[in-house]
């Protein structure tokens, strides 16, 4: 038996629909972008990478990478006060 394909419309999604908020509303949010967040928790960006691969929270706002400073000081927290009980 032949598989039957049919033929997918794309249809463009306007960016306004699926960017929540703007670059200005995030920073006056209190988000910060990783350079910002690196500075803050002094780390490099590179290391803010590798923490993101291990669970540290972050925002996706459409291509944009922001990150809460409570939640990220929050969670730092709870990772390295569980790791010294271990």
């Amino acid at each position: 038996m032949e598989a039957i394909s049919y033929p997918i419309k794309q249809q463009s999604i306007p960016k306004e629909s699926y960017q929540l908020i703007s670059k200005r509303e995030a920073t006056s949010a209190g988000l910060m972008n990783t350079k910002e967040i690196a500075q803050f928790i002094k780390l490099s960006p590179k290391q803010i990478g590798r923490l993101r691969n291990r669970g540290l929270p972050f925002l996706k706002i459409g291509k944009l990478v922001r990150f809460n400073p409570e939640a990220v000081l929050q969670w730092l927290q709870n990772r390295y006060s569980l790791e010294k009980k271990i």
